[in-house]
């Protein structure tokens, strides 16, 4: 069975806006997805607490993400946005066939038409261009390659446990996360390739 194209689409310095207004059809695939996967209800509700958190952490990608949701006028822009802080799996190993490594991505978010939906953006920086695999209507990276400077995929650290129950250790860990003033990770990892020239400063 043949696998269909990925589509690469090249936007510079535009950012997310400009993506989704290219991929608006895959974009609102995702958005179908997710209404039909949490419901209206919970997609209002975490909309609220998205964007009550993206608020608090101050994200430099906040207005573009405001400005994707005033666009559509549906629920669930927000809380897509931050699709990562639920699950997700990554890893690095050398490459079996080259020299080099080989970086691999899992997407564990039980969202039907992600893979689907993806592209690879051609975005720019302050330090230069990179390739964002990513969907329209998403301002963060959760994997990306910047030729000549690095590659990075975000990954979430294991669980940590409060009780014996991993359903109420995972409310109480999404609590903790909602509550902090931090950058969300995924919008961390796009100043990253916004701004950092090499791997060392991407690392530190």
């Amino acid at each position: 069975k043949n696998l269909p194209l990925i589509p690469h689409i090249e936007i510079g310095p535009l950012g997310a806006a400009t993506l989704t207004e290219i991929g608006f059809e895959r974009f609102q695939s995702i958005l179908k997805a997710g209404r039909k996967h949490y419901g209206r209800l919970a997609l209002i509700f975490g909309d609220f607490i998205s964007r009550r958190w993206l608020a608090r952490s101050k994200s430099p990608y906040d207005a573009e993400i405001a400005s994707i949701s005033s666009h559509t006028g549906v629920p669930g822009v927000f809380l897509l946005n931050l699709s990562y802080e639920w699950s997700c799996t990554s890893s690095v190993a050398s490459d079996p066939c080259d020299i080099g490594n080989r970086m691999l991505r899992t997407l564990d978010w039980p969202l039907e038409g992600l893979g689907r939906n993806v592209v690879v953006a051609k975005m720019e920086g302050a330090a230069g261009v990179y390739q964002n695999i990513t969907w329209p209507g998403f301002a963060g990276v959760v994997t990306a390659m910047a030729p000549g400077r690095f590659s990075a995929a975000i990954n979430q650290p294991p669980m940590r446990r409060w009780t014996i129950s991993p359903l109420l250790d995972w409310i109480i860990n999404r609590y903790r996360l909602w509550r902090t003033r931090s950058i969300p990770p995924v919008h961390l990892l796009r100043r990253v390739f916004d701004e950092c020239s090499n791997y060392e400063e991407a690392k530190k």
